[in-house]
């Protein structure tokens, strides 16, 4: 097994008590499950613990996590075996890929909610908050409704339409609601953290804790409302949503790597390829 202690101690020193395990292999099982959706694919963590990291320390993951889209199950693989299963019970029952799935689409609302309050444009915050329809309640068609991850569930969720009289309180409305999505959305999915005192090297210290790797994720995504900012990425094959983990950030974030010599983000080093491609011929 290998551990980061630099990593642990550093949490510490943020008060954060909490790292968490990647084990050898990654593998998909089909599973059966009840109702009419028959089997459904499970992450399955096998083998024994191969590295211990702290999450708090990895301001990357929600960016990362978000380009998790359905039907991509290498993406998936690919992603436990640099940061590990989402939840301590994947062990024994797996993570299924539909709630896995649900989570990473919850983030990119979050991300997605927060871009549009940042850039300042409640033109666009209001056509994205009408894009998201869904049925509720009463079985007809609402917005701004969606369907979300809320911990261990996949459900969907509504909330007020922005009210408004008059067009100066317009702008008003709209982002209220907006910040009413995110908070409820964020504040479900962290639920798992708590502020508890633990016995650390023969000594009591108040720290936060928490319970699954998916509970650091929306952490990561609520410390981004504190002054980090969402951008999208300079690769034009990607254009995704990211939050910038350093000043002058242009591109999705890298992958960790343990051994501490960090590489370029695929985007960044895709780029790099394409202007060169894009140059044109010496005579």
């Amino acid at each position: 097994m290998k551990m980061e202690p630099q990593e642990v101690n550093e949490a510490l020193g943020r008060g954060f008590y909490g790292v968490w395990h990647v084990l050898d292999t990654y593998e998909l099982a089909s599973l059966a499950g009840p109702g009419p959706e028959g089997t459904h694919r499970v992450l399955f963590p096998n083998g024994t613990i191969a590295k211990v990291y702290a999450p708090i320390l990895h301001p990357e993951l929600p960016s990362l996590f978000a380009k998790l889209h359905p039907g991509d199950e290498q993406a998936v693989i690919n992603f436990a075996r640099v940061y590990g299963h989402l939840t301590p019970g994947a062990v024994v029952h797996g993570d299924p890929l539909p709630w896995i799935w649900a989570h990473a689409a919850t983030v990119r609302l979050c991300v997605q909610i927060t871009h549009h309050l940042q850039a300042d444009t409640v033109e666009g915050l209001d056509q994205y908050l009408r894009s998201l329809r869904g049925q509720w309640l009463d079985d007809r068609e609402y917005w701004p409704c969606t369907q979300v991850a809320k911990q261990g569930d996949i459900t969907t969720a509504g909330w007020p339409q922005p009210r408004y009289h008059t067009m100066q309180k317009r702008e008003h409305a709209i982002r209220h609601i907006a910040r009413l999505i995110r908070r409820d959305v964020i504040n479900w999915n962290i639920a798992g953290i708590h502020f508890v005192v633990q016995e650390i090297d023969g000594k009591d210290r108040s720290v936060f804790s928490c319970q699954s790797l998916i509970d650091m994720v929306y952490w990561h995504v609520a410390n981004a409302i504190n002054g980090q900012s969402v951008r999208r990425c300079a690769n034009q094959r990607c254009g995704a949503l990211f939050i910038q983990t350093r000043q002058g950030q242009q591109y999705c974030p890298a992958r960790w790597r343990q051994n501490g010599r960090q590489k370029d983000s695929p985007c960044a080093s895709g780029s790099r390829v394409q202007k060169h491609r894009s140059k044109p011929a010496h005579q």
